[in-house]
């Protein structure tokens, strides 16, 4: 835990709440990362090659929220993949809030409110004109067309840590907000994602 200052091309293992590690690397934005699809309970990262092919996703984090409340630690001895492009298109939520039931009928079942109203945009940045994004709307059937894309939202504590987690364990690249705003069913795994964002549990009975 403590400061740790922006570079470009560094590389830094978060250590998650089981005790694995998620490994990613700072990129030319403040904000942006790349995080690999490479986990370690060991923080050791001997003989890792880090190539575009082992990114497992790209996202803006408020890093002020999230390196001093995590454990992390700096690998100067891994190199960095060069010329990580930071992604043009994004999904855009909207700024309606509307009430969900997860888990419908079972034990784990939850309600909580969620920003985005179901008509979520495909946002495509115009290099020409950053203040003019072009949005096309998405339907909630094309998820498949548009799964490769990232939410624009803005990853803090511990949701982000937990999506890190969520990750390692389920050994893919998965994002709870963006499936709830496709109406997808959430794996069982989640449940601890929904009480983050949810906001009605302790931190601290959820390992943070």
């Amino acid at each position: 835990m403590g400061r740790i200052n922006w570079k470009e091309n560094q590389i830094v293992s978060i250590q998650l709440k089981d005790g694995n590690h998620a490994l990613f690397q700072m990129l030319s934005i403040k904000g942006w990362i790349a995080v690999f699809n490479a986990f370690d309970f060991n923080d050791k990262w001997e003989g890792i090659n880090l190539t575009e092919d082992s990114i497992l996703f790209k996202n803006f984090i408020i890093s002020k929220t999230i390196f001093p409340k995590s454990k992390t630690v700096i690998h100067k001895n891994i190199e960095p993949v060069k010329n990580i492009v930071i992604p043009e298109i994004k999904i855009n939520t909207g700024t309606e809030s509307r009430k969900i039931k997860v888990w419908e009928n079972t034990p784990k079942e939850d309600e909580l409110i969620i920003i985005g109203g179901g008509n979520n945009l495909l946002k495509i940045e115009n290099p020409n004109d950053k203040f003019n994004p072009e949005y096309r709307p998405i339907e909630i059937k094309d998820y498949d067309e548009v799964k490769q894309y990232e939410l624009e939202n803005l990853r803090i504590y511990p949701e982000f840590n937990e999506r890190l987690w969520l990750c390692s364990r389920l050994k893919m690249n998965i994002d709870p907000l963006k499936e709830l705003a496709f109406n997808r069913k959430l794996d069982p795994l989640c449940e601890d994602y929904i009480k983050i964002i949810g906001g009605k549990t302790k931190l601290e009975e959820l390992g943070y």
